[in-house]
C-alpha cells in the first residue's frame, strides 16, 4: 500500500511541471479563431480564461485598456488644435497644464482627468501655436496640417428664426464663413460656407443665445 501511495505521489509530481509548461505554451500561442462549437468544452473554457492573459503577453492589453477608457469616458469635446487622435492623446498627455497656461485667449482648460480641452464659450482660438510650442509630449501633429476637422452648425435657436435681427456671428467671423441672405418680408437668414470655416469658435462665444454648435465629422 505504501508503495502504491509513493507511485501516485510521484505521478502527481511528474504531471504538475508538465501541465504548467503546457499552460505557458498555450498562453504564448496566437489566438485561436476557430468556432467555439468545434472545440472540446474544456478548451473553450480554458481559452475564455486565458484570453486576457494572452493579450497581455502579446502587448495588446494596454491598447485595449486605453480604448475602453476613452469609450467609457465618452469624451465629446474638443482637444487643443493639431492634437493627435484621442487614444494617442490620452496615452502621452501628462495633464501638466502647461498648454492651458500658455493659451493666449484662455480657452484651454483642464477638464476630465486633467486633460486639456477647449471651451469656445470663453472665446476663440487664434491659432497662435503656443500650446504646441510649450508641450514636451508627442501629442500634437505638424502645424502645417489642418488644426481641426469640426465645423459649425446654426440651430433653430437662432434669433433670426424668431424674426429678430442679429448678425453677431457674421461680425465675429474673420474667415467670412457666415453671411446673411436677404429674405422677402423677413429678416436676413444665415448661410454657411463650411469650406471657409477653420473651426476657430469665434462665432460660438459671440452668439447671444448659444445657437451655434459644433458639428463633428463621422470617422
Amino acid at each position: 500500500m505504501r508503495g502504491d501511495n509513493f507511485d501516485l505521489t510521484q505521478q502527481k509530481r511528474d504531471f504538475l511541471p508538465k501541465y504548467s509548461i503546457q499552460v505557458i505554451k498555450n498562453l504564448a500561442l496566437p489566438l485561436d479563431n476557430s468556432e467555439p462549437s468545434k472545440k472540446p468544452f474544456w478548451i473553450v473554457k480554458m481559452s475564455e480564461t486565458a484570453l486576457p492573459r494572452r493579450r497581455f503577453l502579446r502587448g495588446e492589453f494596454l491598447h485595449s485598456l486605453q480604448s475602453e477608457t476613452v469609450k467609457v469616458q465618452g469624451f465629446q469635446g474638443v482637444r487643443p488644435p493639431w492634437a493627435v487622435s484621442e487614444v494617442q492623446f490620452i496615452q502621452h498627455c501628462t495633464a501638466c497644464g502647461d498648454c492651458a497656461k500658455a493659451c493666449e485667449t484662455q480657452i484651454l482648460v483642464q477638464g476630465q482627468g486633467g486633460f486639456p480641452e477647449v471651451q469656445f464659450d470663453k472665446g476663440e482660438c487664434t491659432f497662435c501655436q503656443k500650446c504646441v510650442d510649450v508641450c514636451q509630449q508627442p501629442v500634437f501633429r505638424p502645424v502645417s496640417e489642418v488644426a481641426w476637422r469640426h465645423k459649425i452648425d446654426i440651430t433653430n435657436e437662432c434669433l433670426t428664426q424668431k424674426q429678430v435681427e442679429c448678425r453677431a456671428c457674421q461680425d465675429s467671423c474673420e474667415m467670412r464663413a457666415i453671411r446673411f441672405v436677404p429674405q422677402l418680408g423677413k429678416v436676413a437668414q444665415p448661410s454657411l460656407n463650411l469650406a471657409g470655416c477653420n473651426g476657430c469658435g469665434a462665432c460660438i462665444s459671440a452668439c447671444p443665445v448659444s445657437a451655434i454648435k459644433l458639428d463633428y465629422p463621422q470617422e
